[in-house]
Order: C-alpha cells, then structure tokens, then sequence
C-alpha cells in the first residue's frame, strides 16, 4: 500500500493489465492469455488519470472511446474483477459507457472533496443550498420541521460545476443553527454538507469489500496459546479500490487535491491550492488566455 495511505488495516488490489484488447459493439474485451500486474493500492495516480480523462465530460463519443481504450491498456478494466465468481460483475471485459459513467461518477465526488479541501464557497454553494425548516404550528409558533432548523441539501443532479454535470441523488444534513447564525461564516456549514454528501456516496460503493487474512500466526507457551492473523482488505474490482483509496485519504486530515491536476498533496501552507509550481504556472497560464480570448470577443462584438 503507497505511503501516502495511511489505514489500520492493509489494503491491496492486484490489478491485471491483458497484453491484447478487442472492441466489439462498445466493449472491450481482453484477447490474449499474456497479462502483467500491479497493486493498484500502490499508485495513487489512478484517480487523477481518471479527472484528466473525464475531462470536462463533454468529449464527443469517438475521442472518449479512444481515451477510454487508451486508459484500459495502461491501467486495466475498472468495473471488471480480476477473479471469476464476483456476482454483479462481468468477467474480462468493459463496456465502455459504463465505464465512462462510473468513472464520471468517480470524478464528479472528487471534485467536490476539491471545493471542500480547498475552501472553494463559491463554488460549494453552485450545489449546495440551505433553508429555514420551521413551519407554524397549531399556536402560531415556529417550530423545526425535521431534526433541525436549517437543512442543507446537496442538489448534484442539477448543478454543473466546472462544466461537470453531477448525477447523482440530493443530501440533506440538519443544523441546530438559525439560517443567519450560518450565514454569519457560511465555509465550514457548506464544506459539512458537502463532505457529508460524499462521505455517504464513497462508503455506499464500498459496502461489499472483502475481508481477508494473510497469514496465520501461533506461538504460545506450556501455559498460553497465542493466535494471530493478518487481516487484508480487498476490493472487488479497481474501481472499487479507488473509491478504497479516496476513502482512506478522506481519512487523513490535511491533504488536499490539486486545482489543476487532481493529484492529492500535503500542503505546505493552508491557502496552497496547487501541488507544484509546474501546475500553478499552467492555471496561471490557462486564466490569462481565457481572460485573452474574452476580451478578443468583446472587442469583435464591438
């Protein structure tokens, strides 16, 4: 397991990379006997590869196929189990527009830890809205309707942010905190909901993960025995194994993800947004070309 992931108990995925692929009808098969492997547990890369691929979501279908066979033949299928007998799962092959709608998936919730980690209001608040839960009752008086008197309510499947449309079903969590109270310093409220959002969405794909030990351990005296085990926590697909992954890093308090790569760092200063000067020099770069372009506009319009 890298480094970087720090967990009580070890987790590994040993991922299978087929030398030989064929695409039939919009799936991808593997068509050789001959395959190496890694532990995907190991390459804390994945998930970014997957955000530079997803992209802005929008690729016409052909140049996302292309993407998608292109990353399946360096990283391997990502619904697919390595093993045969994993129930809900197809065995050594891909279907394309799945893949690209879980790995959408993937990308969208990573995202959103982006906002949080990085103090984005602005953009937490394109998904996140909160309101006064208090209704009259029979006396005329205000009273909290459900377990608190502010909701906040993630909207994904109606908000796009950075041009990502997310998909998935709405989050409430309730405050005991009157809506100006929030309103007072809106961050920590908004990075809540939203952290809470995806706490639940990553923990739902990781309900079926195994549990398994590496080895056994007896020793012991005239007296006592000892037994020990080695316990592995191993998921059923790399798809899987990154949700694994973004669930142990959500763990780790700290780390941030990347405004231009999507790579998870460890800041060295609470208001750093970028791993490296290489990819803030490139988003520094890119804002002064979109700033180029809207004035080229402007001025034409004129």
């Amino acid at each position: 397991m890298h480094d970087g992931l720090v967990f009580p108990i070890e987790c590994r995925y040993e991922q299978v990379v087929w030398e030989k692929y064929i695409t039939r009808q919009g799936v991808m098969s593997c068509a050789s006997d001959s395959h190496s492997r890694y532990d995907a547990m190991d390459d804390l890369g994945l998930i970014p590869s997957l955000v530079a691929l997803v992209g802005d979501g929008d690729a016409p279908i052909r140049q996302r196929e292309g993407g998608i066979k292109k990353w399946i033949r360096q990283y391997g299928f990502l619904t697919s189990p390595n093993q045969p007998g994993v129930e809900g799962y197809d065995w050594h092959e891909e279907n394309l527009e799945k893949f690209w709608n879980k790995a959408k998936r993937l990308v969208n919730l990573w995202d959103i830890y982006r906002m949080i980690t990085n103090r984005e209001l602005e953009e937490l608040k394109e998904i996140i809205s909160f309101h006064d839960t208090r209704v009259l009752d029979i006396n005329g008086k205000l009273v909290p309707f459900g377990p608190g008197i502010t909701q906040g309510s993630v909207y994904p499947h109606e908000t796009v942010a950075q041009d990502r449309v997310f998909t998935t079903s709405e989050h409430t969590l309730f405050f005991n905190k009157e809506l100006g109270e929030i309103n007072k310093e809106p961050l920590r409220y908004y990075q809540k909901v939203a952290f809470s959002y995806i706490r639940t969405e990553v923990q739902r794909e990781l309900k079926v993960i195994s549990l398994v030990s590496k080895d056994m351990q007896l020793e012991g005296s005239s007296e006592q025995d000892y037994f020990k085990t080695f316990p592995i926590l191993e998921p059923a697909t790399l798809l899987q194994a990154l949700y694994l992954q973004f669930y142990i890093i959500m763990s780790t308090p700290g780390k941030k993800i990347c405004q231009e790569c999507g790579n998870v760092f460890l800041p060295s200063r609470k208001d750093r947004k970028y791993c490296n000067e290489t990819c803030k020099n490139t988003a520094k770069s890119r804002r002064y070309r979109a700033r180029r372009k809207a004035r080229s506009k402007i001025k034409g319009g004129k």
